[in-house]
């Protein structure tokens, strides 16, 4: 179904252009709104076709959009569009492309609509030279008033006519790489690399988004790590303690808001706001990034020289993927809240470009969402603990303990006198019958440091109990001896000395 509106435009007839035009909507509703809402794509890229009239753009368009050709030529008067839903990477992707008439006087009209669109069909007859020299014009038309991101496919059009052929593949090609182009030659009549002309600038628009977002999350990542917000997360929890939300952020700007300050909420015992600078603190001469700050209220009511330590966060919502964009300041660090430092927070929480960059959901229906977490800790915790490891010697410290008529021994426990390994006193403990589960069944030998002077030690130690089988000299076998025991401990140690401060 066709739909037309006849628009005129005071604006064109003021620079003594045309002061009306035709815009032809073929889509499949009668309504290109209702379509649109309707539509599950997940992207919207705007695509139009330029070039010299007759060089087969309406057709290149009905081609791919209806596999439909007209031998008939008829010229394009003004604008016509049609939307197509394409699917890239797994990515529904709603295609609105725009077929501009390539008459001189219409040129004008057309201009307008570079604004706004993602991706160009710059299209030439490879019949007619001319149009291929025209096209350096068009390319000149395109960057002066489309977006520099824009990407542009070479299109050689009418390939089919071999035998009529003014401009060469390798013309074309050569052309297209000068000016950073991507080039295909297609048959709108044959129907020859229409769809992929298409889809191919479809794809690489979205690839291209993808890299960019890719790059300036990693830009953002490297702008916030050497300030003071180096830890950088995302998660589905919702913000602990506030959250802030804005229902019309751009009203702010245009309100000349400088700074909106929330309304105090309490976390932790204490009562805090957050203050949200639209456009950047311009204190800290911030412009192009949004400025968040974390302000301790009621101070008042707190003792003299007071001082409060928390970790906080700064939480932004993506409405995208339902999570949230999380920011930790202070390097990982306490932050010390004081008499003369009531106020810490970001002065480039994240980038304008990046949060209003529809792709990131920060900034949805123009509303946002902002989360705060703020957790106080003690000044100064009650336990610290250091850790000091000593290299294992080369070789094993040897004790040699002999134990003189072991065969009249009763059940007490036996004790060795104390003997040094490194910093640390040992003593051994020998049960001649047996300790618990070893009880009446077992000899059992216990190695246990012993006057380190302090509970708070931990030693980490390795070590080997050997048992002198005195039947066979020189060998050595975990076996009870008899009527004189020689017991033989040969370590190395770790410690860890665990102190209170």
């Amino acid at each position: 179904m066709q739909t037309k509106k006849q628009i005129t435009s005071s604006h064109y007839a003021s620079q003594n252009l045309l002061t009306s035009f035709q815009i032809k909507a073929n889509m499949s509703t009668s309504r290109r709104s209702e379509e649109r809402n309707n539509n599950d794509a997940h992207h919207f890229f705007k695509l139009i076709l330029i070039g010299d009239s007759a060089v087969g753009k309406s057709n290149l368009l009905s081609r791919f959009c209806h596999n439909k050709f007209t031998l008939e030529f008829n010229s394009t008067v003004g604008v016509e569009f049609t939307t197509k839903t394409l699917i890239i990477d797994g990515t529904p992707i709603m295609a609105q492309i725009w077929d501009a008439s390539g008459h001189t006087k219409a040129r004008a009209i057309t201009d307008a609509y570079y604004r706004g669109a993602h991706g160009a069909l710059l299209v030439y007859d490879v019949t007619r030279h001319i149009t291929f020299v025209n096209t350096q014009k068009w390319l000149a038309d395109l960057r002066n008033h489309a977006d520099p991101n824009m990407v542009v496919t070479l299109v050689g059009n009418k390939s089919d006519v071999r035998q009529s052929v003014m401009v060469l593949t390798e013309v074309g090609k050569s052309f297209a790489e000068k000016e950073s182009l991507y080039f295909v030659e297609t048959s709108a009549l044959r129907a020859t690399h229409v769809e992929k002309a298409f889809v191919d600038l479809v794809a690489n628009i979205y690839r291209n988004q993808i890299n960019r977002k890719k790059d300036m999350e990693a830009h953002e990542t490297m702008a916030l790590s050497r300030s003071k917000c180096v830890s950088i997360s995302s998660g589905n929890n919702e913000p602990a303690h506030y959250k802030l939300k804005i229902e019309s952020f751009s009203l702010l700007s245009e309100a000349g808001i400088e700074v909106y300050e929330s309304d105090v909420f309490e976390a932790s015992g204490y009562k805090w706001k957050l203050e949200v600078y639209p456009n950047g603190s311009k204190e800290e001469y911030v412009n192009d990034h949004i400025s968040v700050y974390l302000v301790i209220c009621d101070t008042k009511n707190l003792e003299k020289e007071w001082e409060v330590h928390v970790y906080f966060k700064i939480l932004i919502y993506d409405h995208i993927r339902h999570n949230y964009l999380t920011i930790q300041g202070g390097d990982g660090k306490r932050t010390r809240f004081h008499e003369k430092k009531t106020r810490w927070g970001f002065r480039k929480l994240i980038s304008l470009e990046s949060f209003t960059d529809a792709e990131n959901g920060y900034l949805f229906g123009d509303s946002c969402e902002f989360g705060a977490e703020v957790f106080v800790v003690p000044k100064y915790t009650q336990r610290d603990q250091c850790l000091s490891m000593m290299k294992p010697p080369v070789t094993m410290n040897t004790h040699v303990w002999t134990i003189p008529k072991f065969s009249v021994l009763k059940d007490e426990p036996l004790y060795s006198e104390d003997f040094k390994v490194g910093k640390v006193k040992w003593k051994l403990s020998l049960y001649p019958k047996g300790f618990k589960t070893g009880k009446n069944t077992n000899l059992s030998i216990f190695l246990r440091p012993h006057d380190v002077g302090s509970d708070e030690w931990k030693v980490y130690a390795k070590f080997k109990i050997r048992v002198k089988n005195q039947n066979v000299a020189g060998a050595h076998k975990s076996e009870g001896a008899v009527i004189k025991l020689v017991v033989y401990i040969c370590m190395h140690f770790r410690s860890v000395k665990v102190v209170k401060t």
